[in-house]
């Protein structure tokens, strides 16, 4: 793979000056160098999935303006912010680095940011509409195929209508997936305020058992929303 320290390559002459370039010519003598990826501030960037968008007669830059996030880019570092809410992990898409969008330094660093930021948005796109498995958990004999999206079809959805309403058509439609964010939302609220508890460590608690960590276990459930678990008291396991 062909990777261009972006920056470095810039100033060092190593990729044609455009002048008076705006983000998208520098994008393009990108791709006219047939780079297949750069490294932007220490992220590295694929653009063989990125640049057939790029490189579209009608494509423009979506994610960056001038020297800093276009309303589209805002829109999509507040959607990552929020991977939390579908159980995603935001620290999977937004690198240290994107917290400085709104101070990029001239238009090579703009395009860094706008390729970095249209990488992380395909990204999470992916794992929104395909999902994604812990390697932890994986067993060699489940083959799942992951769902295709489309690269250009979804930058190009984003530049038109937007990252909010491109990402929520590429969530499930199931209802079970609806509950499922509902209470992620509920444990995530809980969680902010403090959590609950832990249960003090012992033996598998079975019907009929008398012991203290009962009640820590029916506080708990109750803690966690099993409402008709408030009215019930007492250390003895049963079915109340």
């Amino acid at each position: 793979m062909r990777v261009l320290k972006f920056a470095v390559a810039m100033l060092c002459g190593l990729l044609p000056v455009v002048a008076h370039a705006d983000p998208h010519d520098v994008i393009l003598s990108l791709a006219a160098e047939d780079a297949q990826a750069i490294e932007w501030r220490g992220v590295t960037v694929d653009l063989n999935k990125i640049m057939p968008y790029y490189v579209r007669p009608d494509a423009g830059v979506i994610f960056v303006e001038g020297n800093h996030l276009s309303d589209i880019g805002s829109e999509l570092v507040a959607a990552l912010g929020k991977a939390s809410e579908d159980g995603l992990d935001t620290s999977d898409y937004v690198a240290r680095p994107f917290g400085s969008l709104n101070r990029l330094s001239g238009d090579d660093d703009a395009a860094g940011a706008e390729l970095a930021l249209a990488q992380a948005y395909l990204k999470f796109a992916r794992d929104l509409h395909s999902g994604r498995s812990t390697p932890s958990m994986s067993d060699t004999n489940i083959v799942i195929a992951r769902k295709a999206i489309d690269p250009v079809k979804l930058l190009a959805d984003a530049r038109i209508n937007g990252v909010e309403s491109t990402i929520d058509a590429l969530r499930p439609r199931h209802v079970q997936y609806g509950k499922l964010r509902a209470m992620l939302a509920s444990y995530n609220s809980y969680q902010s305020l403090g959590g609950w508890d832990p249960i003090s460590a012992g033996p598998s608690l079975k019907p009929g058992m008398v012991s203290p960590r009962v009640a820590e276990l029916r506080a708990s459930l109750a803690a966690r929303g099993y409402k008709s678990l408030t009215s019930a008291s007492g250390d003895t396991f049963d079915t109340k």
